[in-house]
């Protein structure tokens, strides 16, 4: 009898604890929504490009001798000037002992602008010694290198566009001049000349530049730049399924403006999460904010 009352008491100990347990789940709430922000994915023709590194250079520079020894007695030029072949830049009077001399120019030998000035006046000049330096400004070059693996691709004449940190917000029309018909050994590069228009000399010789030669181009899915969440070396978006976040890994390409190229589990029209992706997990619930559902 003590043993069928042991048995009873156990089966309401089991059947109340069970009743519990379910109504204390029934009463969990579920987790909140993460809102987020989202855009769509978009196919579009991307261009593939090559990035080239140099720093601008004259398309030429001449020194500058006189044709004499002697003390300068005038200077009709200033460093930065444009000058014209056979202006006369200074005067020189030859000082040998017990005889005199006229006055002997120092002229221009090219058209450019004075890039090196070594004349005072007062100072002694030698025929042994240049002392202006006129260089090729108008237009200039960048001078940079390209590896030889791109050389099938590139052709004199082809179109590109060179930027330098001093003018952050522009860019500047040039064209490729020269290709070096020998590659570096050691690099595998091969050097480039692209003459650059410079009408109000904004480009001044030893400018860090760079520019970019399109070679080609192909279809492509792009998405805003915030959506790409990273995890090591792992790059991923969160994608919207029926008010779920999916985590999608994608490979990423070349980066257009404020957009990236992405390759993975996505078609053109899919929803990725913009903002509010860090508070996401897989399988998480979004709400989206109105204003972002027609984007």
């Amino acid at each position: 009898m003590k043993k069928t009352g042991l048995i009873i008491l156990i089966f309401f100990i089991f059947f109340y604890c069970g009743k519990r347990n379910s109504s204390n789940q029934k009463n969990t709430p579920e987790a909140e929504p993460v809102t987020v922000k989202t855009a769509i994915v978009q196919e579009m023709l991307i261009a593939e490009q090559i990035k080239i590194t140099g720093e601008i250079a004259p398309t030429f520079q001449i020194e500058v001798f006189p044709r004499a020894n002697g003390i300068v007695v005038s200077e009709a030029v200033s460093l930065g000037d444009a000058v014209r072949k056979d202006l006369m830049l200074a005067e020189v009077r030859q000082d040998l002992p017990g005889m005199e001399f006229a006055n002997v120019k120092i002229e221009a030998t090219n058209n450019g602008f004075l890039t090196s000035d070594q004349v005072d006046i007062g100072g002694r000049v030698s025929v042994q010694k240049p002392v202006y330096t006129i260089s090729g400004l108008q237009p200039i070059y960048m001078i940079g290198k390209v590896s030889e693996s791109y050389l099938s691709q590139i052709k004199i004449g082809a179109a590109v566009s060179v930027a330098v940190d001093a003018y952050p917000d522009e860019s500047f029309a040039g064209k490729i001049a020269e290709i070096d018909p020998t590659v570096d050994r050691m690099s595998r590069m091969a050097a480039l000349k692209i003459t650059i228009n410079n009408p109000n000399l904004k480009l001044k010789p030893g400018m860090f530049a760079r520019c970019y030669l399109k070679i080609g181009d192909h279809s492509g899915q792009v998405v805003p730049l915030d959506a790409i969440v990273r995890t090591g070396a792992n790059r991923y978006v969160y994608r919207i399924d029926d008010g779920k976040a999916k985590e999608i890994r994608v490979q990423t390409g070349v980066i257009l403006n404020e957009t990236i190229e992405v390759q993975g589990e996505l078609k053109p029209g899919d929803r990725v999460v913009i903002l509010g992706q860090n508070l996401l997990e897989d399988g998480a619930s979004v709400q989206i904010e109105k204003e972002n559902l027609d984007r």
